[in-house]
C-alpha cells in the first residue's frame, strides 16, 4: 500500500496531506500544529482526528508521543554517528536511515513493515510511504511525519 505526504504549498504552515494510490486525499495534517511542530493531529477526509502527535521537548534528543487509532506510541531517536535510528515503543519497530537520502525502512527484527522516502520533483516536500500491511497504516504514517519533522527542522537550522 502506496501512500504520499505532501506540502499543500511551500510553506510547511500550510499543513500537509497524504494521498492514496489513486491520488485522493485520504488524511490531513493539522496546519497550526505544523507550524509549530510540537504537535500534529492527522484527520481523515471527513475531519475526524485519527492520531495526535506531540513532540515531548528534551535537550538530548526528540521524543515524540503518538495516539493512533487505539494505538500509544512512544517514538525516540537513537543517538548514533552515522545512522539515524527511532524506536517505536511497544511495537518492538526500529526505523533506521540516512539523513541525507531521507530514505528510512521500518522493521521489526527481519520483517519489513514499510519504506518511508522522498519521491518525485521537490523531493524534500514530498516523501512515499509504501506500507507492508493496512493494519498498521496509522502507526506508520505517524512515524513518517515524526522522521520528516526532525529532518525538516534539521535541514532549516542549516539555513
Amino acid at each position: 500500500m502506496k501512500r504520499v505526504i505532501q506540502q499543500r504549498s511551500f510553506f510547511l504552515r500550510d499543513g500537509l496531506q497524504i494521498f492514496d494510490e489513486e491520488g485522493e486525499v485520504c488524511f490531513s495534517a493539522d496546519a497550526e500544529a505544523a507550524t509549530f511542530r510540537s504537535e500534529w493531529r492527522l484527520r481523515d477526509p471527513e475531519g475526524r482526528e485519527k492520531a495526535l502527535i506531540t513532540r515531548k521537548f528534551s535537550p538530548l534528543r526528540p521524543v515524540f508521543t503518538a495516539a493512533a487509532g487505539e494505538a500509544s506510541l512512544r517514538i525516540v531517536k537513537k543517538a548514533t554517528l552515522f545512522r539515524q535510528i527511532y524506536e517505536i515503543r511497544p511495537l518492538g519497530w526500529l526505523a533506521e536511515g540516512d539523513p541525507s537520502s531521507r530514505e528510512y525502512f521500518l522493521r521489526r527484527g527481519e520483517q519489513e513493515i514499510a519504506r518511508i522516502a522522498p519521491g518525485g520533483p521537490g523531493r524534500n516536500r514530498r516523501t512515499e510511504v509504501l506500507i507492508e500491511d493496512k493494519k498498521n497504516e496509522l502507526p506508520v504514517l505517524c512515524t513518517a511525519l515524526v522522521i520528516r519533522s526532525v529532518l525538516d527542522r534539521a535541514a532549516s537550522m542549516k539555513a
